[in-house]
């Protein structure tokens, strides 16, 4: 998965995109293509690190989508394959697909014990 983002970004320098550097930014997908189902994934990626995904759907082919992020209206993921297009304006980098961790915890009793305990 890479992230369609404008030249201009200060996100453009770097050669790769952590989900965390693309929290609070706007998402622009369209309503047919692999865009949508790639902000799925996004999307839990994203809540994992509590960071709310900002989503424009629109109903638009995926030229115009890129151009619309090239005046800087947005950013959008599509795959690698997108990599070797020629756009004015518009750099794709990798997005990090590493895993989130939250830490979480499960109170449990064992049998005969009228404890909660808070390990496992």
């Amino acid at each position: 998965m890479v992230i369609a983002l404008p030249l201009d970004d200060p996100l453009a320098a770097q050669n790769r995109v952590g989900w965390a550097d693309l929290a609070g930014r706007k998402f622009l997908t369209r309503t047919n293509g692999i865009s949508t189902g790639l902000m799925e994934l996004a999307g839990r990626y994203l809540r994992a690190i509590e960071a709310a995904p900002l989503i424009e759907t629109l109903r638009v082919g995926r030229d115009t989508l890129m151009v619309l992020v090239s005046l800087g209206l947005g950013v959008s993921l599509t795959t690698q394959s997108a990599q070797g297009l020629m756009l004015d304006g518009v750099v794709f980098r990798p997005v990090s697909e590493e895993a989130v961790m939250k830490r979480s915890s499960c109170p449990f009793s064992l049998p005969g014990h009228g404890t909660v305990s808070p390990r496992l």
